[in-house]
């Protein structure tokens, strides 16, 4: 079965800081730490 290929991916997730919901980047998620788009604060983020 061929692959298909991840062109973009948004994920939302609340920020455990100020509790605005942010949008989690592929990147960020591989990493499991993101920042928050509202406050800057770095947080862990993946899916369970």
């Amino acid at each position: 079965m061929k692959r298909g290929e991840i062109i973009e991916f948004e994920l939302g997730v609340r920020c455990p800081h100020c509790e605005e919901i942010s949008a989690v980047w592929q990147d960020e998620l591989r990493a499991k730490e993101a920042q928050c788009k509202h406050c800057s604060e770095s947080f862990l983020v993946e899916i369970d």
